[in-house]
């Protein structure tokens, strides 16, 4: 697995390392950070030339990369490979993953400057709606974690995306102390309020077996959900077959949400349907939008790969 990691100098930055260090090992991954120093003018009165503008954007960026190194394992932090961007982050992070051939792109939630305070930043919120390979988003404090515990929730819809989330997961390095848990959502048989013609309807005695039909197809539906992630789950890496699968009933954000509150979730992970770059920077509203933006955990998000 290699795995880019984008790094400012910020605290949410380095908590994306530490937790990608977590999921990765010496052995088999590699990691590269990549870092784009801010632009720097020449001092009013200086002749600084541009030669000497470069090497301090040179130092800058080894002091960064130094200080996001020392949060990494040591069989990884001494194999890290470093980029220093020239472009802005939402786009150098791109090139960069595509040239170097990464595998996963690592961003924390939340960057520095001055959109530090909104809960997803912008150079977290485009990449991931634009990269074609899977993004991990952490939201992660910088510091050793304070529990050994490490929950994982794998949210699973039956798609050909969720399948591929579902094999990526084989190529990650879980913790000793993993618990992994797979769920499906499926649509409530009443999800909202029935018109009043319709409300009147069902009350004849006459739609009681169709309302009957009803209740058993929802039934059925539910058992071969369960069936399918029962199936799913031995393919799944140990930390996810230790425990029974989830299928609960309403709406697939809200229930994926409320499943991370319950669990205490470190870590959900979502296939997404395959879209060109620009409907993904249009992607708004969908399931996987609502869970990155207001999930109180880390999101890796699969995309959808058509098998060759």
């Amino acid at each position: 697995m290699k795995a880019l990691v984008g790094v400012d100098g910020s605290s949410g930055a380095f908590g994306a390392v530490r937790f990608a260090g977590r999921l990765l090992t010496g052995s088999h991954d590699q990691v590269a950070l990549y870092y784009t120093p801010p632009e720097m003018r020449h001092p009013s009165g200086s002749d600084a030339g541009d030669e000497v503008i470069e090497r301090a954007r040179q130092a800058l960026a080894q002091a960064v990369f130094a200080e996001a190194r020392a949060r990494l394992p040591r069989e990884l932090a001494e194999r890290v490979h470093t980029i220093v961007g020239a472009k802005h982050p939402r786009q150098g992070i791109l090139l960069a993953a595509d040239h170097w051939r990464a595998e996963m792109v690592v961003l924390g939630a939340r960057g520095s400057g001055p959109i530090h305070g909104l809960a997803l930043g912008s150079v977290a919120n485009a990449v991931a709606h634009s990269a074609s390979i899977p993004t991990l988003i952490v939201r992660a404090a910088d510091q050793p974690p304070r529990k050994t515990e490490f929950n994982v929730l794998l949210a699973h819809d039956g798609s050909h995306a969720s399948e591929q989330a579902a094999s990526f997961l084989g190529r990650l390095q879980w913790p000793a102390e993993s618990t992994g848990r797979i769920m499906t959502v499926v649509e409530s048989l009443h999800p909202g309020a029935l018109p009043e013609w319709l409300e009147q309807r069902v009350r004849d005695d006459n739609a009681e077996a169709m309302a009957q039909a009803w209740l058993k197809e929802h039934e059925a539906d539910k058992h071969t959900k369960l069936a399918e992630l029962t199936q799913c789950c031995q393919q799944l890496p140990p930390p996810f077959q230790r425990h029974p699968p989830l299928v609960v009933e309403g709406h697939a954000a809200e229930e994926i949400l409320r499943a991370i509150e319950a669990q205490e979730i470190d870590l959900v992970v979502l296939g997404t349907h395959g879209r060109g770059m620009f409907e993904r920077l249009l992607l708004v509203g969908s399931t996987s939008d609502k869970v990155l933006s207001q999930s109180p955990c880390s999101v890796l998000l699969v995309p959808e790969h058509e098998q060759p």
